[in-house]
Formats: structure tokens, C-alpha cells, sequence
């Protein structure tokens, strides 16, 4: 057993630097092991060392650590107050190297829904600032200047073209994985390029009507119906916490593209415009380039009295590759623009609109007389 020592710091003698590796490797029998704790009691130089030795990585950095060790003076190491410096120096190195090279933490599908619609996400952009609070805070106008709703709308089944599908019955229910855009549709307009009808190629789209209002049907987009993602925000009333409606949605992930819009389309025909809005507002961050979704959530946007949000999202419609709202999108960006107080930008929207002979040119002439 080691003697006593008449050292104010050591009054138990020294403790050997072997002992101590062995306790922290937990390789002592318990009498030896009892003789090292009543070193450690008595001397807090040696707590401080054997925390160091106990770090993650500490004692195999020691080993490097001892190859540079300094020599001996006398019969004893280097100072414990030293030692136990360098193994927390060496443990602290070790631990953030670690955490340098651990990967990300798995986030949640909240956090990975919000980081997709972060500013510097491209497209995605576009519904980065509006949040649900916006939303849900928004003021609606009142119904006599509600826009998008009545069937002498561009977008309205009474004014479709021949040749385009109406959907009949429930939307498909099968489950699909999403596919990535087609990237060879025929590219956007500019404002500078002139817009009259004659001069538009217009090509043979698929279209599709869910409560008698105009979609581009999913295939066109993205070579087949793609699902999506069901991550809800918050928690469906049907359900009493975060925890069962997760569990409810353990069999079923997805939905088909086809019964998202018409559930979608379905709050925005009964004036449910900030529960459309929510769901436009979710597809947006999955399929930021989805004209459907950017085109109603235009409107849904302008009669929340949100016209800044409108003219972003119409603006992204009207000069889309595919042009499908085109018409009817600049038409109401122009609006949009109105309710935002840019007067002089509205007119000359307006204007152009006039000579451009399209389906709202009547209505824009009356603007600027």
C-alpha cells in the first residue's frame, strides 16, 4: 500500500501513472482499486486527471501524447497538474475532430419541409417568405372582390377548349413516387418578346378539370401523377396529438397528385381560401415549379388581401414553360398589382393587355379608358 507523505498536495504519496490508466480502464482488482480512490479523494489534482482520462478518445490520444513525453526528473513524471492539462487538451482535440466528422443529425420532417422552403432553395423561393402565420393572420377581402371564382373565367370548364379531358368521378388514390420535371417543355416568354395570341405557341397540353377549373394534368409535367408527400404542419383535428396522427399515417405516406389539387380546389370553390392556401403553400415546397399550384395560390393569395404574395406567384404563372394560365395569370397579376398600390405599373399592364386581343383584353380596355 502506498505511505503517507507529508506533501500538502499529496498527502496520500504518489499515485503511479500506471495505476491511474488501469482505473480508468477499469482493470484493478477492488482493493487496488479502493487505494486509488482514496487518492483521488485526497488529492484533486488526480480528479482532474483521471476526468481527462475519461473523455472519449483521451487515453488513446495519451498514447500519442507519451511518444513526446519530456524525460523523467528523478523517479517521478511530469507534474499530475500537467498531465491532467494535457489529457484534456488531447481529449478536447479528440472530441471536436469527432464532432467535425459526425454526420448531421437526422431532422425531423417539419425541419426538413421548412429548410426546403428557405430563400436560397432556387424556385423554392417563391413561398419562402409567406408562412402560416401569414396566412392565418391574412384579412379576406369581401366576397364582391373576390377574383377566380366565376365560370366566365379563362380558367372555368365553360371556357375550355375542345380537345382537352375532364376528369369524371374521384380523383386516383394510387400511391406514386414523385418523378423529377420534365426539362424540355417549350421554354418561358419574357416581357420583352410580344405576348398577342397569335404570336404564342401554344401546344397540345393535356388539361384536366377538378370542380370545373382548369389543371394541367400531372403527366405533363412530370411524365406520370406524382405523389405527395403528406407532412402536415400541425395536428389534424381528427386527431388528439402529433403522435396518433403520425401513427395513422404510418401506412399511407402519399397521395396521388390528382386527389391533393382536388381536395385542394375543393376548399378554394367553398371560399376556404387560407385552407387552400396552406395546401398550395405545402405542394409549392415539394414541386416548386408546379403551375398549378403557382396559379391558384396566386388567387387564393389576392383575396387574403395578400397582393404582394399574388403578384409573386401570378407573375411565376403568367411566364411559365408551360403555358397553361398564361392568359388569365397576367390578367390577374395586373390586378394584383392594382391592389398593391403600383398604379402606373397595373395601367400599362393593362394596356398591353388590351391590344394583346386575348380573352381579357375587353376587361383591360375598360381599365385604362
Amino acid at each position: 500500500m502506498t505511505q503517507g507523505s507529508n506533501d500538502l498536495f499529496t498527502p496520500r504519496g504518489n499515485l503511479s501513472r500506471e495505476k491511474l490508466l488501469a482505473y480508468a480502464e477499469g482493470r484493478l482488482d477492488p482493493a487496488t482499486a479502493h487505494e486509488v480512490e482514496l487518492h483521488l479523494e485526497a488529492d484533486p489534482l488526480l480528479q482532474d486527471a483521471l476526468e481527462g482520462l475519461l473523455q472519449p478518445g483521451a487515453i488513446d490520444g495519451l498514447g500519442a501524447l507519451h511518444a513526446h513525453a519530456p524525460a523523467r526528473i528523478g523517479n517521478s513524471w511530469i507534474p499530475w497538474s500537467i498531465m491532467a492539462g494535457a489529457v484534456a487538451v488531447v481529449a478536447g482535440t479528440i472530441g471536436f475532430q469527432l464532432g467535425q466528422e459526425s454526420p448531421e443529425p437526422e431532422r425531423s420532417e417539419q425541419q426538413q419541409v421548412e429548410r426546403q422552403a428557405e430563400p436560397d432553395q432556387g424556385p423554392a423561393e417563391v413561398t419562402a417568405a409567406i408562412r402560416s402565420t401569414e396566412i392565418t393572420d391574412a384579412v379576406e377581402l369581401p366576397e364582391s372582390l373576390l377574383i377566380g371564382h366565376a365560370s366566365t373565367e379563362r380558367h372555368s370548364l365553360a371556357n375550355a377548349e375542345l380537345g382537352t379531358s375532364n376528369a369524371s368521378g374521384p380523383a386516383d388514390r394510387t400511391t406514386i413516387e414523385p418523378l423529377e420535371p420534365i426539362t424540355t417543355p417549350t421554354p418561358a416568354t419574357t416581357g420583352s418578346v410580344d405576348r398577342s395570341v397569335e404570336s404564342r405557341h401554344k401546344p397540345s397540353l393535356q388539361l384536366v378539370y377538378l370542380h370545373d377549373l382548369k389543371l394541367l394534368h400531372p403527366k405533363e409535367m412530370y411524365g406520370r401523377s406524382p405523389g405527395i408527400e403528406q407532412l402536415a404542419s400541425g395536428v389534424d383535428a381528427r386527431y388528439t396529438n402529433a403522435t396518433e396522427q403520425q401513427a395513422a399515417r404510418q401506412q399511407e405516406r402519399r397521395v396521388a397528385y390528382l386527389t391533393f389539387m382536388d381536395e385542394a380546389l375543393d376548399k378554394f370553390v367553398h371560399n376556404d381560401h387560407k385552407g387552400c392556401l396552406e395546401e398550395l403553400r405545402f405542394l409549392l415546397t415539394q414541386y416548386p415549379e408546379d403551375v398549378n399550384a403557382l396559379f391558384y395560390a396566386g388567387l387564393c393569395s389576392y383575396n387574403l388581401g395578400l397582393s404582394e404574395r399574388a403578384e409573386v406567384f401570378l407573375d411565376r404563372a403568367a411566364h411559365h414553360r408551360f403555358q397553361v394560365f398564361d392568359e388569365e395569370a397576367e390578367w390577374y397579376h395586373a390586378l394584383a398589382m392594382e391592389r398593391s398600390g403600383k398604379k402606373e405599373l397595373a395601367v400599362s399592364e393593362f394596356v398591353r393587355i388590351a391590344a394583346s386581343k386575348s380573352f381579357y383584353a375587353a376587361r383591360a380596355q375598360g381599365r385604362v379608358r
